[in-house]
């Protein structure tokens, strides 16, 4: 009897070790998802400010710098007053923005 006494500290300790692994390969991922997401969002709000202010071929280098393409493009409004919509993806993320040069009622962008 006195034998048995450490043969289950042996197992234990193996999947503890395994759930530790596990839970820090999950954390590790879901990491790089947030840090994508945040990149890519990050991208959508820098092309769609350089959208409105150089147009649309300055936004697509913009892009390029920050690893990101431009999926989609809308572009409305006179060139006093403009819109632009955009979605980019960086990796496996997306993220849309918005940016404008119009004035709001206080006279404000």
């Amino acid at each position: 009897m006195a034998r048995d006494r450490g043969q289950a500290a042996a197992p234990l300790l193996i999947t503890t070790m395994a759930v530790a692994v596990i839970v820090v390969l999950a954390a590790a991922e879901l990491g790089g998802r947030v840090v994508d997401r945040n990149q890519a969002q990050t991208a959508a709000d820098a092309v769609a400010l350089a959208g409105v202010t150089h147009g649309r071929q300055i936004a697509e280098r913009i892009a390029a710098e920050h690893e990101a393409t431009i999926t989609s493009w809308r572009s409305t409004g006179p060139p006093e007053a403009v819109d632009v919509f955009v979605e980019v993806r960086h990796g496996d993320q997306r993220a849309t923005a918005r940016a404008t040069n119009a004035l709001d009622d206080a006279g404000l962008p």
